[in-house]
């Protein structure tokens, strides 16, 4: 099974609301998008980090048909680092490989593999 873990953690400061809720075309939202692309690529748990707005993101989440495994990281403003670590908590199980993207990254496609060149998501041995 590979997990993968979506950062949706961050203020989303230039953006002005959060990134994860932005709209796209078809009715999906970034953090929809993202984490149905996962689930298509047979990703077998999905855990999406909040942090700032979480039950905001959350709330708009749950409109869109899609099922992740949500988690809450107090310390967000601490960065990246700190929520990746929250769900690399809530995936423990060793010898797993997890996926991992921000939400930023809402055009990775099924196609990307483990060990793919393309950049759009990332595949680690953890």
């Amino acid at each position: 099974m590979i997990p993968a873990i979506v950062l949706a953690a961050g203020k989303s400061t230039r953006m002005g609301r959060p990134k994860a809720n932005l709209p796209l075309e078809g009715g999906d939202t970034f953090l929809s998008r993202i984490v149905r692309t996962f689930s298509v690529a047979a990703a077998g748990d999905v855990v999406v980090v909040l942090g700032h707005d979480a039950d905001v993101i959350a709330s708009v989440f749950a409109g869109t048909g899609v099922t992740a495994r949500f988690v809450t990281n107090p310390d967000y403003e601490t960065g990246q680092l700190s929520s990746l670590l929250i769900g690399l908590n809530a995936v423990d199980r060793p010898g797993v490989t997890a996926a991992r993207t921000p939400t930023s990254r809402y055009r990775a496609s099924a196609a990307t593999r483990p060990g793919s060149p393309s950049g759009r998501a990332e595949f680690r041995r953890m």
